[in-house]
């Protein structure tokens, strides 16, 4: 789902594979206008111009206000909800580059890319603009199709920035007093990934993690912020935003999948996470 009430001048798209790098142009005509995402994919965008403000909120948490120009960047991890405004006159560039888990299931990075990811907005990498500018110039060249070695290099860049974004915005494992072990920390951060579609036990968690329940809780919390519960509880949440933008599902499969009761607990889980039915969600992003 993209809603954006400032109209659309100009965009370039360009694919490779689980990549697509977008550049885009829209027209700030004065007051706030409003902003709503929701994309089954990690969405990476780079500011271009200067002179818009804009409000950014992610899954509800504190909106962040920002200027924009050259430089900054913001990243999504798939599933994240993003509402906000944008406020200015004139023309407003960036660059909008989505990165598809599902189409790395199978792939050596597939565990990479499932991994917790942290949202970012409006801040600044050198790494990041380095993999990422040879991508903006090959969305300016298109069509490349027509040169091999024109898209070997563009792919090698996406495949680049991968691993940058990665090491920047997926969730360290931290060493944290009482807290798990990296090393423990990423196998039941793998299992968790693995299993999401599957019945999930407080037990099943402590048993990978190798400590008795009562433990087991504790170490989470002290390494997360979270109890083992709520975590999968939220996981499961994105997934489910991902399951509805971007599939033709019924709710009582997504329901099952993800190891509801059944459709009628699903959707009361739903509209206490986010303040409307599934099916009011799916319309919305329709």
């Amino acid at each position: 789902m993209r809603a954006y009430d400032a109209p659309l001048i100009s965009r370039r798209a360009l694919r490779f594979g689980a990549v697509q790098i977008e550049k885009i142009t829209r027209h700030l005509k004065g007051g706030k206008q409003a902003l709503h995402v929701c994309l089954p994919q990690h969405l990476l965008y780079l500011e271009l111009t200067s002179g818009a403000r804009c409000e950014r909120r992610i899954d509800g948490a504190r909106a962040k206000v920002f200027d924009s120009r050259p430089g900054l960047l913001s990243f999504r991890p798939a599933g994240s909800e993003i509402r906000g405004w944008t406020e200015g006159v004139g023309e407003h560039r960036y660059c909008a580059i989505h990165i598809d888990p599902a189409g790395f299931e199978g792939d050596g990075r597939a565990g990479v890319l499932h991994r917790s990811w942290q949202a970012a907005t409006a801040c600044e990498d050198r790494s990041v603009w380095r993999e990422a500018f040879p991508l903006l110039r090959a969305c300016d060249r298109m069509p490349i199709s027509e040169s091999p070695m024109d898209r070997f290099y563009a792919e090698g860049h996406a495949v680049a920035l991968l691993a940058v974004l990665a090491t920047r915005f997926s969730e360290p494992a931290k060493i944290v007093r009482g807290g798990l072990p990296p090393r423990r920390l990423n196998k039941l951060m793998d299992y968790i990934q693995v299993n999401l579609c599957n019945k999930i036990s407080l037990r099943d968690m402590a048993s990978v993690a190798q400590l008795s329940e009562s433990q087991f809780v504790r170490a989470f919390r002290a390494s997360t912020g979270s109890t083992p519960i709520a975590y999968v509880a939220d996981l499961r949440l994105r997934e489910t935003r991902r399951l509805l933008v971007s599939t033709n599902l019924s709710l009582c499969e997504i329901a099952l999948r993800l190891g509801f009761a059944d459709q009628s607990h699903f959707t009361r889980r739903f509209r206490v996470a986010t303040g409307m039915t599934p099916s009011l969600y799916r319309r919305m992003a329709a």
